[in-house]
């Protein structure tokens, strides 16, 4: 699939609405992966506290168990339900890589930064564009995308084959 798109008429002045609108596009972009990064990299953090505290929590549970002695099926089922939110919380983020996603948004963001840091500087002062150097950057910015949205693709697919092979092995 190819992401570039032309101009009819590339020897004129691009209009101060096209101008506007790959801006806005750039702009819009940059705010969504920059939420998506903050928000991934939240989640990983509390998956991670969350399964370090948990997992305190049933070392506690167990040794008062042994420390206080007797039958105490209450603090067995605590331990055995605060080790089965590890288990959970460990999948979650395991299927999710909150992580892996943080890196990829930032990543993209940043690029997605430089490019209007580029066009910023192409605009300034009024300086006008050519319908020709407008669809330069916007087919950047359409690359950018199609990179981003690529390499989750990638991922999650390869992940998915990952699961269809082992289950055909596993038969």
């Amino acid at each position: 699939m190819s992401v570039t798109v032309e101009a009819s008429r590339r020897d004129e002045d691009a209009s101060p609405e096209r101008i506007a609108f790959v801006r806005s596009e750039i702009m819009e972009q940059v705010e969504d992966f920059g939420s998506y990064g903050r928000w991934d990299r939240l989640w990983g953090l509390g998956h991670r506290v969350a399964g370090a505290l948990l997992g305190g929590a049933t070392t506690i549970l167990i040794g008062f168990k042994s420390i206080i002695g007797g039958d105490h099926p209450s603090l067995s089922a605590a331990a055995l339900v605060t080790s089965a939110l590890v288990t959970v919380l460990a999948t979650w983020e395991a299927f999710f890589d909150s992580r892996w996603l943080w890196v990829l948004y930032i990543k993209y963001r940043d690029d997605l930064r430089l490019l209007l840091k580029r066009f910023d500087y192409a605009t300034a002062g009024g300086r006008k564009l050519s319908s020709a150097e407008l669809d330069i950057y916007y087919n950047d910015y359409l690359q950018i995308l199609k990179d981003a949205y690529g390499e989750w693709r990638e991922k999650r697919g390869h992940e998915a084959r990952s699961i269809v092979k082992e289950e055909v092995v596993s038969k």
